[in-house]
């Protein structure tokens, strides 16, 4: 059985729910841009708790940071802001980007954005491949940790949450350490809407 490793990093700051989106080789300053953060004030870094403390659940806000080629948007509360349609489009533009959401033993969710268009979603509750116009890339990284087979699935040992992860850090070549995760980071609250809505 597959293990991941962003899972693992995850894990002490968020336990049991987490919400990532990843982009590929933009800046932080473009990636606020496209969110509709734009007033260029520097970012207080903070821990995912005084994130947690500043911002509380009424005001989605996301902890930022690098590794490799990837950015990652890390939210403080699961609320799923980044992985809106809307919001993974205007992310991709140029590039692509990978979400995944779990909310509390809820459901899991991934979908995958490239050059401004989502291609892919996938609903843990629904049992059935990603959908969407072009699902081919993510079912194939969620099939080679598991998913769709009843073998595993039905396994105790078995966990969507950490195998949803597992299938985007493969498929994607993403990684991150604990250590960035758990420490102090670039860290901002989101608008209500995105510029153009």
């Amino acid at each position: 059985m597959s293990h991941s490793l962003l899972f693992d990093a995850l894990w002490d700051s968020y336990r049991d729910q987490y919400g990532l989106t990843c982009v590929r080789d933009t800046s932080e300053s473009e990636v606020l841009a496209r969110l509709g953060v734009t007033d260029g004030a520097p970012l207080p870094r903070l821990t995912v708790q005084e994130a947690m403390a500043r911002f509380g659940l009424e005001m989605p806000a996301v902890r930022l940071c690098v590794s490799g080629r990837w950015n990652f948007l890390l939210d403080v509360d699961p609320h799923g802001k980044t992985f809106d349609p809307r919001a993974m489009s205007r992310l991709s533009v140029g590039t692509e980007v990978v979400s995944a959401w779990y909310m509390l033993a809820g459901t899991v969710r991934v979908a995958y954005a490239y050059d401004g268009r989502v291609l892919a979603t996938y609903r843990d509750f629904m049992c059935k491949p990603a959908e969407g116009t072009d699902p081919g890339r993510l079912n194939r990284a969620l099939d080679s940790v598991g998913f769709f087979s009843e073998e595993f699935e039905e396994s105790d040992d078995w966990d969507p949450a950490e195998m949803a992860l597992a299938a985007i850090e493969r498929e994607f070549a993403m990684a991150l350490a604990p250590e960035v995760v758990n420490g102090p980071l670039a860290t901002v609250s989101l608008p209500e809407t995105y510029p153009g809505d």
